[in-house]
């Protein structure tokens, strides 16, 4: 389940063909010319794969290496609130498939009451008030603004009804599904997490055309000699923060925003070593022993 995301994201987050392209040459060289450990193997593949949603991305945004190419279907400086927009729709499918997550893995444990508390309620929940938005914001409907409320109203009694189901105390689960509803501000936030798979597809591709153009200035003796150099240079730089950035953030989403609706850690807690000692026992200079 993680792996489409993952391989969306980061692409969309790099979204540069010559950079998908360098990145598919060297990783296939590096697989197939050089004897390397396992781990280092398996890393290297990783981004074998990840080239190829690069590559993608590059295409639909027509940038490579900073350079905008004559065709695309977005334009990172002109498209950039459908970018946005995008976005946001790729994190609610996120967000909707771990809680489907949520709601099935308690479905296998026969929880049926948490499945619906922890999962389908809120499914219901979100879709209800994002019919709600398409309704009044968009498509200026009152039916569908109205079922989208109801919608998400009934999810939302579902979710306090479970609530007092599951609880011990009426009155005490009662209020913690209150405290739960109240949980739907941080959605908010995990929504606003996904504008970054915007902010740094379109940066990364910013700061490339901008070296392209501080090479573009100088004189032309210069350009093609020192120029050459500092364009490599320039471009290594930022190759390495793009795919950096869109390695941990592409992680983050995972681990935070997905992770966080269905996944329950176990194990055991990690404590690290530290003096356990009741009663210390101090030796003097002479050699001897003084307890305490």
């Amino acid at each position: 389940m993680m792996m489409p995301f993952y391989l969306v994201f980061f692409g969309m987050m790099v979204a540069d063909f010559g950079y998908g392209l360098l990145m598919l040459v060297a990783t296939t060289v590096g697989l197939k010319a050089l004897t390397l450990p396992k781990g280092t193997q398996r890393f290297l593949k990783l981004f074998q794969y990840l080239s190829v949603s690069t590559i993608v991305w590059g295409l639909i945004y027509g940038s490579s290496f900073g350079v905008e190419m004559p065709v695309y279907l977005l334009s990172p400086s002109k498209d950039f609130m459908a970018i946005f927009g995008l976005s946001m729709v790729f994190g609610g499918i996120q967000i909707f498939t771990g809680l489907f997550l949520a709601g099935k893995e308690n479905m296998r444990k026969k929880d049926y009451v948490a499945a619906v508390n922890q999962g389908f309620s809120w499914q219901g929940i979100l879709a209800g008030i994002l019919i709600a938005a398409l309704g009044a914001l968009v498509l200026n409907s009152q039916v569908l603004t109205m079922i989208g409320a109801i919608l998400a109203i009934i999810s939302a009694l579902a979710v306090l009804l479970t609530s007092v189901l599951g609880a011990k105390s009426k009155v005490g689960g009662f209020f913690m599904g209150l405290y739960d509803l109240y949980g739907i501000t941080s959605y908010i936030g995990d929504f606003v997490s996904y504008s970054r798979l915007m902010a740094l597809g379109i940066s990364g591709g910013s700061i490339a055309a901008a070296f392209n153009m501080l090479v573009g200035y100088m004189p032309p003796a210069a350009r093609f000699t020192a120029g050459i150099v500092l364009i490599v240079v320039l471009q290594g730089l930022n190759i390495f923060l793009s795919l950096l950035s869109a390695y941990v953030h592409a992680a983050r989403l995972q681990y935070v925003e997905f992770f966080g609706k269905f996944y329950t850690g176990g194990g055991r807690a990690f404590r690290p070593l530290k003096p356990a000692e009741k009663y210390m026992n101090f030796i003097d200079e002479n050699g001897g022993n003084d307890n305490d």
